[in-house]
């Protein structure tokens, strides 16, 4: 089991889900086959990636033991 402090459990989120989102946004831009064109089109790339990079850093947060201690 890996010992996590909160503070780099809050900064891997972050960082993940920003890059994330970065990464939804310039997918966007790269197949241009989005439907929503502009701001609106760039804001759901973004947090669609956001998410995408929260979830991808709790799976990796829970295979490497962090969420052990909530379940018992």
């Amino acid at each position: 089991m890996a010992k996590w402090t909160q503070k780099e459990i809050d900064q891997a989120y972050n960082y993940n889900s920003f890059f994330g989102g970065l990464i939804g946004v310039s997918w966007d831009y790269v197949s241009g086959s989005s439907r929503s064109k502009g701001f609106l089109g760039t804001m759901i790339h973004f947090f669609a990636g956001v998410g995408l990079g929260g979830t991808a850093t709790y799976g990796y947060l829970y295979s490497q033991g962090v969420y052990d201690d909530l379940y018992k």
